[in-house]
């Protein structure tokens, strides 16, 4: 394969390609499509009568040469009959592999004792998926394993050890078991009679086109790829189809490995390769263009997950200014927030907010939602931006929709609020009050002796409570009822109100706060609705924080360019400074040193890196005066 395209010149390269509408991605993409289609690589097997009822969709085949062979099962009364051997799959290379993955289609009902076989017979510890189920009302790939428990599939059982809910991923955990193995077949690799297999289900690429977010796909594939135990096969990988997602996480992960070894890139001629080994792998001009913007975005954020340990050093780096760290007037966290602010901005579409039927809704002042991630109202009339409410999703650690952000409610916009609550089933609210906000916060909620009409249910005052009078940080805790008026449903709300918050240095305090919100509103189903004046800034880091609360306490590692990176794509201009960005890297030391407050060093030397941060920030605001 060529040298390719240096890691330095590639953000150029894909630029150039972007420009007219994507036309040079068009152009390559004709070109390989094109490339191939003289190709005579034989697919018998496929076509066989035994076998095309074993294959999900007609024009997918498995080519003859890389194909899998299931192991001949003969025994004393009857020869291998023909067909036997086949499942449509086929072994394709990675960058530093030969045979690195097998690419295959989602298993069929009448194909699952294959796919376990398969998987047995080639020693693999890691399956990847990449669709749902169902999609858009259609059968994408059927449920080859338990729902709980074991299940057994001819002479291979498979347990269920473990499910883990992620925002975007599902990690599940099986044990497989080989009844027909008999104990002198057991050798020490691995190879014996039980078996630990996990299994990683990518659940947010949609059903047409490819993910509205980069970061969670380059994540998932880290994630992924770096979980095979010493003496593993092949990792599995299967979409729907077994070409389209299956190849675009090939050629990312093979360039990923490309990348580390050489320093260059070349996607195309890597792509011409594998699809010598499995037919229409990357199916689609806009995969073929993702896969470059999504290596494109690891060269330009690199890694940016780090450890417990490592998050200390790495923030004093971020806000190191020696000369040579210090470059072009800019700390590493000022570029950093910048890449923060622009990454993927030209994709942003505010037309359905900025309508003049939705214009009063929005106060002035406040961030509009844009339209891949705004909260709709349901069951409204057909009028034009019935469905509207200045409210955006934003991801949590378990929830692609964990989040809601919206602003405080305007007098006109107070129902619809409360319809919000209603339609996303929201148990809890956390609103927060800046100084400004409390002088004119109007109250949104009803008192105790009138009850609020909406739509189909009412709302009622229920209880206040003040939870913490800290000067730094004052909470307090509400609860109404919300009762259907045409059946028995009820949901039972908290708000829980945050005041005199700062958005540019965290305190014990507030950090304190929101470990009890977060305590209280952690096992609630449904988003939970965080509001500040704007929809703005508190809300968002009060998102990220969480977030990253959730990850230090599962994964002992965070990673907070990442968390800030889809806040502002899916709620443009939340963060406008890099002391924004700031308050949640210090937020996240002052929770590590609460996880390891057993190491005193640790914690010592956290504290006087943001004492440091802070001595400078005041010499610094008191030369400019």
């Amino acid at each position: 394969m060529n040298a390719g395209i240096k890691a330095e010149d590639f953000p150029q390269y894909v630029a150039l390609r972007h420009h007219n509408n994507d036309q040079g991605f068009i152009e390559e993409f004709e070109e390989i499509q094109n490339w191939q289609r003289p190709c005579s690589l034989r697919c018998d097997a496929s076509v066989l009568v035994e076998n095309t009822e074993k294959n999900r969709y007609t024009n997918i085949v498995a080519y003859d040469h890389t194909r899998v062979l299931l192991q001949a099962n003969r025994n004393r009364h009857r020869n291998l009959h023909r067909g036997a051997d086949y499942i449509n799959a086929n072994y394709v290379s990675s960058y530093t592999s030969n045979r690195a993955y097998i690419a295959c289609q989602g298993p069929l009902p009448n194909t699952f004792n294959d796919f376990w076989r398969m998987v047995w017979e080639n020693n693999t510890s890691t399956i990847i998926m990449i669709t749902n189920l169902v999609e858009k009302g259609r059968r994408k790939c059927d449920q080859y394993w338990p729902q709980e428990g074991r299940e057994q599939y001819k002479h291979i059982v498979v347990t269920l050890k473990s499910t883990e809910v992620f925002a975007n991923y599902t990690v599940r955990s099986f044990t497989l078991k080989n009844n027909k193995l008999s104990r002198r077949n057991k050798t020490n690799k691995g190879r014996g009679g039980e078996r630990r297999v996990m299994q990683f289900h990518y659940t947010q690429w949609p059903d047409h086109g490819t993910p509205e977010y980069l970061l969670p796909v380059l994540s998932f594939i880290r994630k992924s790829s770096t979980y095979k135990p010493p003496h593993a096969g092949p990792i599995v990988i299967h979409c729907s189809a077994g070409v389209g997602r299956t190849g675009t996480y090939i050629v990312i992960h093979s360039m990923m490995e490309m990348l580390q070894a050489t320093g260059y890139v070349n996607v195309r001629e890597f792509l011409r390769q594998i699809r010598l080994q499995r037919n229409h792998l990357v199916q689609t001009e806009d995969q073929y263009v993702f896969v470059h913007d999504a290596i494109l975005e690891h060269i330009t954020s690199g890694i940016t997950e780090r450890s417990l340990m490592q998050l200390a050093m790495y923030y004093q780096k971020l806000t190191n200014k020696k000369p040579e760290v210090y470059q072009n007037g800019k700390s590493g966290l000022e570029k950093q927030f910048m890449q923060v602010v622009y990454s993927r901005s030209d994709n942003l579409d505010f037309d359905f907010a900025m309508r003049s039927v939705n214009e009063n809704k929005n106060r002035p002042g406040a961030l509009l939602p844009v339209f891949r991630s705004r909260a709709l109202l349901c069951n409204r009339t057909s009028a034009e931006g019935s469905d509207y409410i200045n409210a955006s999703f934003l991801q949590s650690y378990r929830s692609s929709h964990g989040f809601i952000i919206t602003q405080l409610p305007l007098p006109t916009t107070k129902k619809d609020f409360w319809q919000l609550i209603w339609d996303h089933n929201c148990s809890s609210i956390v609103t927060i009050l800046d100084n400004e906000s409390q002088t004119e916060n109007e109250c949104y909620w009803p008192n105790q002796s009138r009850p609020l009409h909406c739509n189909s249910f009412n709302v009622s005052f229920g209880s206040e409570s003040l939870v913490s009078d800290e000067s730094e940080c004052r909470l307090k805790c509400r609860e109404f009822i919300l009762e259907a008026t045409k059946d028995d449903y009820v949901l039972a709300v908290k708000q829980f109100e945050l005041s005199s918050w700062s958005t540019e240095t965290p305190s014990i305090t507030q950090l304190n706060a929101l470990r009890h919100i977060i305590k209280l509103t952690s096992s609630k189903d449904g988003s939970t609705v965080l509001q500040d004046r704007f929809g703005s800034t508190a809300a968002a880091q009060l998102a990220c924080w969480y977030l990253i609360h959730c990850q230090l306490d599962n994964e002992n590692t965070v990673d907070i360019y990442q968390t800030a990176v889809l806040a502002c794509q899916m709620r443009p201009r939340v963060f406008t400074s890099p002391a924004h960005l700031k308050f949640l890297y210090e937020a996240s030391l002052l929770e590590m040193n609460r996880n390891v407050n057993n190491d005193e060093t640790v914690t010592e030397k956290t504290e006087l890196l943001i004492e440091d941060r802070s001595s400078s920030r005041q010499e610094s605001a008191a030369q400019s005066v």
